[in-house]
């Protein structure tokens, strides 16, 4: 009897064992749903009048822009009927957005742009 007894003691402990890991990754489950819908609502909220900042600060938007493309967007001409336009195309991530990402979302150096400063001209400055 002894024996039995010892085998229906291992198997409970197993159970309640199993029972217990179950429940960690139930919890790990929602956990990890919670996190993907704070990252979007993050991302949603940052992004909200994005038009309207790549607008208002036309370097920094520059700068941005040389750190969310992979490449340089590409414009190709399209024509429907009597209506003709350009087609964006580029990619790029919005990783560098996110609050952990490694690398700064805005370098540090200084670029003067033209259209910001119209008396810069390449002439000058190397003068």
């Amino acid at each position: 009897m002894d024996p039995l007894l010892a085998k229906l003691q291992v198997e409970e402990t197993r159970r309640a064992d199993l029972t217990k890991e179950l429940e960690q990754l139930k919890a790990a489950e929602t956990v990890g749903s919670l996190d993907e819908a704070r990252l979007k609502r993050e991302l949603k909220a940052r992004l909200a009048d994005l038009k309207g900042l790549l607008r208002r600060h036309v370097a920094g938007a520059r700068q941005l822009l040389k750190i969310l493309l992979d490449h340089p967007l590409r414009f190709e001409a399209v024509q429907d009927g009597e209506k003709r336009g350009y087609r964006i195309l580029g990619t790029g991530s919005y990783l560098p957005l996110l609050e952990n990402a490694k690398e700064p979302v805005l370098p540090s150096a200084w670029c003067p742009q033209r259209d910001l400063n119209p008396c810069y001209c390449l002439e000058r400055a190397m003068s």
